[in-house]
């Protein structure tokens, strides 16, 4: 009888064991991968967000609505701005002088707390970028370059998005991103380039020589060199990347330049 208490509790002992070992191992795994689909579908519905915004922030700049407002639930992370990027763009092959065009503006940045990857709205493109492991365009730049027929066309837009009265937010609340349009321009509109010293790209035809810079972040900047580089379809090698500044050198008989700038506030 003694044998078989003895072996009764090595047998509870053996089996506690067991399910209590288990149980730790679910709670560790599970925990742990609980919180990976927590943390990707918390940046999955900010990216859904980010989406509408770039939308939103279209309407402002190419159909001139007056403002826009967009709702983000912050979910445990700030809402603010990015450093600085830069834009430029430069017609090199005039006889006489070069227009050149640039401007500033600030980043959109949305950063869960705890993770090493944000989300960025950065003149019309959007970026899911993890910090110093470079970045995923999800939204492309308004930048349009096309080809009909043997006529080649830029359309480059500023969106300047500034920051206002709020430098950022934190926290779990909903958040409303507020872009106003507080004043829209064309640049520069070139669309006769016998004006220009002709034939910059040697095949024959008169073009504007013009050269396209972002400066932006050494994350981003190769998805936009990516992206540039796709949409000048007519060059190949048009783009290359030195740090975290884009160039783009290629010739079209038509180029717009536009600026609009955006105010941006939280609340």
């Amino acid at each position: 009888m003694a044998e078989r208490g003895v072996s009764d509790v090595v047998g509870f002992v053996l089996v506690f064991a067991l399910v209590t070992s288990t149980a730790a191992i679910v709670y560790t795994v599970g925990f742990s991968g609980l919180q990976d689909t927590r943390e990707e579908e918390r940046l999955s519905n900010a990216e859904r967000v980010f989406d509408i915004l770039a939308d939103n922030v279209a309407d402002l700049h190419y159909r001139g609505a007056p403002s826009r407002a967009t709702e983000i639930k912050l979910a445990d992370a700030t809402l603010g701005f990015g450093q600085e990027t830069s834009l430029r763009v430069e017609v090199t092959n005039m006889p006489s002088s070069s227009p050149s065009y640039g401007t500033n503006l600030d980043p959109i940045v949305y950063a869960p707390t705890g993770s090493p990857v944000q989300l960025v709205y950065e003149n019309g493109a959007v970026l899911r970028e993890r910090r110093n492991a470079g970045s995923v365009l999800t939204e492309r730049p308004d930048a349009v370059f096309r080809v009909d027929g043997t006529t080649k066309t830029a359309v480059i837009p500023f969106v300047q998005t500034r920051r206002t009265r709020s430098s950022g937010v934190g926290g779990s609340s909903t958040v409303r991103i507020r872009t106003e349009r507080s004043g829209s321009e064309v640049l520069g509109v070139l669309a006769s380039p016998s004006d220009a010293d002709s034939d910059p790209d040697g095949d024959g035809s008169d073009e504007y020589r013009v050269v396209y810079a972002v400066e932006t972040t050494e994350n981003r900047a190769p998805r936009w060199e990516a992206s540039l580089e796709e949409q000048i379809s007519w060059r190949s090698d048009a783009c290359s990347v030195s740090g975290g500044t884009v160039t783009c050198a290629f010739g079209v008989e038509r180029l717009y330049v536009t600026a609009t700038r955006v105010d941006v506030s939280f609340s």
